[in-house]
């Protein structure tokens, strides 16, 4: 009789509190990114995008993001950032921290429009896929694409659900932010929210 009790207890925690259980997590994977962006040295690529990044001046740094082959959002960044600390870790710490919001907002969105359980499986996978983990300890601008991205999947849903304008603006940003790190993905983006339209449709 003890392992039914013990699979009702958790049901029961998972059922009362699934947002802290699932924040649990992403800190989990939160700190799996820092220690492995930590323990790696930087490769060539990274340390191109430092370089174009350390400017004498913001509009030098961007001007300096055209020799790139991706919109300056990154370089940009950098350009600020790099006063916190120069380290391998503090230069990856934007693209940890965006990782990491990635993980929580995914979760979200997925419960939201497909029920509690895919948004475990999918917190599960995007949190602890050592692809994702490595995605997100490198100074690369994919991380902040896939939260801009997200972000700007969940507000439009949320958007539909509660007929606000404001969520509306809000989803429209993220996407157009979604395009700055890498340009190739516009035509997905500019997709998704007809997409989730005809999903708010089909629901209502």
């Amino acid at each position: 009789m003890e392992p039914p009790r013990r699979q009702h207890r958790w049901q029961a925690i998972l059922t009362r509190h699934p947002d802290r259980i699932a924040a649990a997590l992403v800190a989990a994977g939160f700190l799996w990114r820092v220690w492995l962006a930590h323990a790696t040295f930087f490769n060539a690529d990274e340390a191109w995008h430092f370089s174009v990044a350390n400017q004498n001046s913001l509009l030098q740094a961007y001007k300096m993001s055209h020799t790139l082959a991706h919109p300056p959002l990154l370089v940009l960044i950098l350009y600020f950032w790099r006063h916190v600390g120069t380290s391998n870790l503090m230069l990856r710490l934007p693209s940890v921290i965006a990782g990491a919001l990635f993980c929580w907002v995914f979760y979200k969105w997925l419960s939201g429009i497909l029920g509690r359980a895919a948004g475990w499986a999918g917190l599960l996978f995007v949190t602890f896929l050592p692809p994702m983990i490595a995605l997100s300890a490198d100074l690369r601008q994919y991380t902040l694409m896939l939260l801009f991205s997200v972000s700007g999947a969940y507000l439009l849903e949320r958007a539909l659900a509660q007929d606000s304008a404001p969520l509306m603006l809000l989803s429209s940003g993220c996407l157009y932010l979604a395009t700055l790190p890498p340009h190739v993905l516009v035509p997905e983006l500019v997709m998704l929210p007809i997409a989730l339209q005809a999903i708010g449709r089909t629901n209502n």
